[in-house]
């Protein structure tokens, strides 16, 4: 309460402070969130570091995160069962709490030859440069660094409309988002860029110009 100034960085995460606080917004300052473009391009040219993303793989959906309730993977690992069998692989990149209980969602919906848990990896940067898809399933965020990541490296991405993350991917230009929760949702947007590789040039493109503009560090 003593504090002039508060940061935050989202304008979302910035009304949140204001209300849940008691704060006025106009004490609230937004500080996005960098990405840092060199280091993340330089490093994107080393080998891919899986056998999903040699060339002649189908299609791979990436997800990195901590596998917590908030990234809420179970309900992407849903999404990724009401898709065509045999049009992608996906990997999900991260360690945490959740784990367990997520690889039980995959064996349970017969998904284990098509979607990995990969755990902790220092290669983020090499995975994206050759994924063809970026999916964030989160309940809530701030402004996900991942998304960042992902736009810079040019992946089309599709992600929850929480927190920071309608101010960092635009629908339909940059993006397709998408509501929490809703599997179904998450499947359709996912299947229209595996049907469509102009579409997602076209999304990955934008989407790496907007991070250059607005988040570059």
């Amino acid at each position: 309460p003593w504090a002039k100034s508060v940061v935050a960085v989202s304008a979302g995460a910035a009304d949140d402070l204001a209300r849940t606080l008691g704060l006025q917004r106009e004490r609230v300052r937004v500080v996005y969130n960098p990405v840092i473009t060199p280091d993340l391009l330089a490093r994107s040219r080393q080998p891919p570091g899986h056998p999903w993303l040699e060339p002649g793989q189908p299609p791979v959906i990436l997800g990195a995160g901590r596998l917590t309730r908030q990234k809420d993977f179970p309900t992407l690992v849903r999404a990724f069962a009401e898709l065509s069998p045999g049009t992608f692989r996906a990997l999900l990149v991260g360690d945490g709490p959740e784990r367990q209980e997520l690889e039980r969602e995959i064996r349970r919906l017969g998904l284990e030859r098509t979607v990995e848990v990969a755990g902790e990896r220092d290669d983020v940067p090499e995975l994206l440069a050759r994924a063809d898809i970026f999916v964030l399933s989160s309940a809530s965020e701030g402004l996900p660094m991942s998304v960042l990541e992902a736009m810079a490296a040019g992946l089309p991405v599709v992600a929850t409309a929480v927190g920071g993350v309608p101010e960092q991917v635009v629908d339909g230009s940059s993006g397709l988002l998408v509501p929490p929760g809703d599997a179904s949702a998450l499947a359709g947007a996912l299947a229209q860029l595996l049907e469509g590789q102009e579409l997602r040039r076209r999304l990955g493109a934008a989407g790496r110009a907007r991070a250059l503009e607005l988040f570059d560090l």
